[in-house]
């Protein structure tokens, strides 16, 4: 997922902050997510430990879930300038997502890209689970 999501992380922040506090932004977002990328593991393999390793995922998609729902009441700045005469129309997250499943699909070489990401990254958590679990 991070394959997907560090860079429309990159490129949506220019529109959520102003541009007197994007590098204080930027530097917020980068120390977060190194923290994140050290802390991670070691959380992940203490549930996995400690309360077993289906719970523990269950626990993980929740957060992802809450996560979404998150960003989904993040307001988005427009960079297009819009003629007067169009009517305006407020993007949606839904909307938004699905438009990028349709760009997906019809760039076929990008949904295999994405399922190989997915598959090296469920190979890496069954290949650490068979250590220890």
């Amino acid at each position: 997922m991070s394959t997907l999501y560090r860079p429309a992380v990159s490129g949506i922040t220019p529109q959520i902050v102003d541009k007197t506090q994007l590098l204080s932004a930027n530097l917020l977002r980068a120390i977060s997510q190194q923290i994140s990328d050290m802390i991670g593991p070691v959380v992940g393999g203490f549930l996995v430990a400690a309360i077993g390793l289906y719970i523990a995922y269950t626990v993980n998609a929740i957060t992802f879930l809450l996560s979404a729902l998150f960003v989904s009441f993040i307001a988005i700045r427009s960079t297009k300038k819009k003629a007067e005469d169009t009517p305006t129309e407020k993007p949606t997250f839904w909307k938004d997502f699905t438009q990028g499943w349709v760009a997906i699909k019809k760039r076929p070489r990008l949904g295999v890209f994405g399922k190989q990401k997915m598959h090296e990254t469920a190979i890496k958590n069954v290949s650490t689970c068979q250590h220890y679990c």
